[in-house]
């Protein structure tokens, strides 16, 4: 049986809340790029991909990620290029949809 844990928040008159709007030193926006990165980094060993037989952990799927990105640098690919991606369960295209065996929905 798992238990569902809740992160207490506090108020907005705290006195650990009041001025701490987002700052350089207390807030970075994650992209998918610089959250993979960053997980690597921090958590380089604990088990990010459970597919069949197949386990990586972060480090491992963050290099997997920068060989991709470096061989579609070879075959031409740049900044700003579409790129498609066909998987079994869905495709996402380069135009902020994803298309699932439900349908289109967009990604923005």
């Amino acid at each position: 049986m798992s238990t569902v844990r809740t992160i207490p928040t506090l108020p907005a008159n705290h006195m650990y809340v009041q001025g701490l709007d987002q700052t350089p030193a207390n807030h970075v926006a994650l992209s998918p790029i610089s959250f993979i990165e960053r997980t690597a980094l921090v958590f380089p060993e604990k088990l990010a991909i459970v597919h069949g037989e197949l386990r990586q952990n972060w480090l491992q799927t963050f290099s997997r990620c920068r060989r991709l990105a470096s061989a579609l640098q070879a075959k031409g690919i740049a900044v700003g290029d579409t790129v498609a991606v066909m998987h079994a369960q869905y495709a996402a295209d380069g135009g902020g949809s994803l298309w699932g065996t439900d349908g289109r929905r967009s990604l923005k």
